[in-house]
């Protein structure tokens, strides 16, 4: 008798509780047949010009059914020997991105959240991917052309993170239900001298950008939605259907922190002013850079924040802990990845990364602050910046679309 045997029918009680009217076979596959469908990345028109220092917007095209991921596509230009982009230049491109539907701004994104959002949500195979995507460097030094960008003309994809541009497909937003409502893409540019560090750590920008200087033009840049088609009688059954989505949007305080001599105000309590439904909060602090300098570090965050309490109506609803514990404890219990660099993180949510709800505040309902203590030095500033996500719901009904809940609901 094959030993195997034995392990079938050496059986007893206990047995009946892991495999009394089984409901799985492992030995058989099982599929779900799917609707018919198809993906296609479609290139979209500009509302005038993008380029450094502009504001542009995007409507997007009606050509499929659903909107999904959006990607811009950017070709720097190579610069000077004096000259070298700065680090995750494609992040910090868009200083500023909005969702827009039937004129109403739905989500707003900064740069900071999009570097946030990447470093704790992309897993350690996705974020050497990314990286190279968006130019962003682990051993960055603007002294090595091997090292950072600007030698030669670079193309960077840099995507759009809004609710419904994830890696969730049934998130996608159905165009082909609002007919009287557009969707527009608002972006905000960084100006060039911005974007550049000086190869030279004894020259500042300034001096490397000389009168003789011509500053380029961004030699491409695109947006590209992938746009999602349905068979026709799928087509015509979103269209006439009304639609209740859960969405997310990111909500925004900054605050400065000074820290002078002889009047250190090390302990702080920020107000933040949120609404609806939240599933966690981000925040970061972010150093002034000195006037004179050889050019912007974006996303250089600090450890600047330690004895950390969460509260909601002036009660702790997370006692006093170390900063490390909001830098490398929740990201660890909460999300993909821990981040290199500190990024704090609370979460109201088992998983915050699905739309799924698995948690949540109501801040609409209850106020809610940070405290903390200031850990930087005398004489240094820089500013908070303090992230949540939030849920609404979007309603769409008759070609028409609006969110559920106002700020104040």
């Amino acid at each position: 008798m094959p030993g195997a045997h034995f392990q079938l029918v050496a059986s007893s009680t206990a047995d009946t509780l892991l495999y009394g009217s089984p409901q799985v076979v492992f030995f058989k596959s099982v599929w779900r047949r799917p609707t018919p469908h198809a993906v296609e990345a479609v290139l979209q028109s500009w509302n005038g010009t993008a380029d450094f220092g502009r504001k542009c917007s995007c409507t997007i095209a009606r050509i499929g059914d659903l909107c999904h991921r959006l990607w811009l596509q950017v070709t720097l230009p190579a610069l000077p020997p004096a000259l070298r982009w700065t680090n995750a230049v494609g992040l910090a491109l868009v200083k500023l991105a909005e969702c827009e539907l039937g004129g109403v701004v739905l989500d707003r994104h900064v740069a900071e959240w999009e570097d946030a959002w990447s470093e704790l949500s992309h897993d350690q195979g996705k974020r050497k991917g990314f990286n190279r995507m968006v130019g962003r460097l682990e051993d960055w030094d603007p002294r090595d052309d091997a090292k950072c960008l600007g030698s030669q003309d670079a193309t960077l994809y840099v995507p759009l993170s809004f609710w419904f541009s994830g890696s969730e497909p049934g998130n996608a937003l159905p165009l082909v239900a609002i007919t009287y409502h557009a969707l527009r893409i608002n972006l905000e540019f960084r100006r060039l001298d911005e974007l550049v560090v000086s190869s030279d750590p004894a020259v500042s920008v300034e001096r490397a950008m000389s009168a003789s200087f011509v500053p380029p033009s961004v030699i491409d840049m695109q947006l590209y939605a992938d746009m999602v088609y349905l068979a026709s009688s799928e087509r015509r059954r979103w269209a006439k259907m009304p639609h209740e989505l859960l969405i997310t949007s990111v909500q925004q305080v900054v605050e400065d922190i000074i820290i002078v001599d002889g009047n250190p105000q090390r302990n702080r309590r920020i107000q933040l002013p949120f609404s609806h439904p939240l599933k966690e909060l981000v925040w970061v602090y972010v150093p002034n850079e000195p006037e004179q300098s050889t050019g912007a570090r974006f996303f250089d965050y600090r450890h600047a924040f330690d004895g950390i309490a969460v509260l909601t109506n002036s009660q702790e609803r997370q006692t006093q802990r170390p900063g490390s514990y909001f830098t490398c404890v929740q990201p660890f219990q909460h999300h993909t990845h821990v981040p290199d660099k500190p990024i704090y993180v609370y979460s109201f949510a088992l998983q915050p990364e699905p739309m799924q709800p698995s948690g949540s505040l109501n801040a609409t309902a209850l106020s809610l602050e940070l405290a903390f203590r200031v850990t930087m030095p005398e004489r240094s500033q820089g500013k908070i910046m303090c992230f949540a996500v939030g849920y609404n719901v979007l309603r769409i009904a008759n070609g028409l679309s609006g969110i559920a809940f106002s700020s104040a609901a």
